[in-house]
């Protein structure tokens, strides 16, 4: 199913039309928020994006109330729209971290702006119930997309020596493939050469331990 209309409706709904299975292809469905749209489920539903899940076959073809049925975004089936990074961002959290959605990303805006769109999740500074998924998740596809760091290697330890769940191991993982272990030691020890506090002396303790054994582990993206 995909979105036939993507704009906000008075009873703050969605129009899907049905794309499989073919005996109901063509056929519109209609469902309401339960409750006030929220930032999460307005955005959720947009054009360009396939949607599949299982719904009562009388709903079919008609514009019965039916609440939102918690359809699972499957795939992308046209271009990303224009958008910040910051818009990207949300838009991953509200695809629920789908996996092609920042492949297409990398694919159509360029490896650099992938990276600044999961950088930013490891540099917040809000501490709400979702920041260590948040950052997990981002971190998992910055090691699996592996993006061209767009920052400094000094930069992008030092903003987020201060945000970076320690336990969230895949962020050491990305920086040591993009750079390397002897760059990352060096970079830690004039870190620690600065005023800090001991929170962010363990952190430093904790990354220095995070890193793989030597340079061929897992480190085949080595960049100068």
């Amino acid at each position: 199913m995909i979105p036939a209309n993507s704009k906000p409706t008075p009873i703050g709904g969605v129009v899907l039309k049905i794309v499989e299975p073919k005996t109901l292809a063509g056929q519109i469905l209609t469902f309401h928020f339960d409750g006030p749209p929220t930032s999460d489920n307005r955005h959720f539903y947009e054009p360009g994006l396939m949607y599949q899940g299982q719904v009562r076959r009388d709903y079919v073809g008609s514009r019965a109330f039916m609440c939102d049925p918690g359809l699972t975004c499957t795939e992308l089936t046209g271009p990303l729209p224009a958008q910040t990074p910051k818009e990207l961002r949300r838009l991953l959290r509200d695809r629920r971290w789908n996996d092609e959605y920042a492949a297409a990303i990398k694919k159509q805006f360029g490896e650099k702006l992938l990276f600044r769109v999961l950088y930013g999740f490891l540099t917040k500074t809000d501490n709400s119930s979702t920041r260590f998924k948040d950052q997990r998740q981002a971190a998992r596809l910055l090691v699996k997309f592996q993006p061209a760091c767009d920052i400094s290697l000094s930069v992008a330890m030092s903003e987020t020596l201060g945000t970076w769940d320690e336990s969230v191991g895949d962020w050491p993982l990305y920086l040591f493939r993009s750079f390397g272990q002897t760059r990352l030691l060096q970079s830690l020890a004039e870190m620690e050469k600065a005023r800090l506090t001991e929170t962010e002396r363990e952190k430093i303790e904790i990354w220095r331990l995070s890193l793989p054994g030597d340079e061929s582990d897992g480190s085949s993206v080595l960049r100068k």
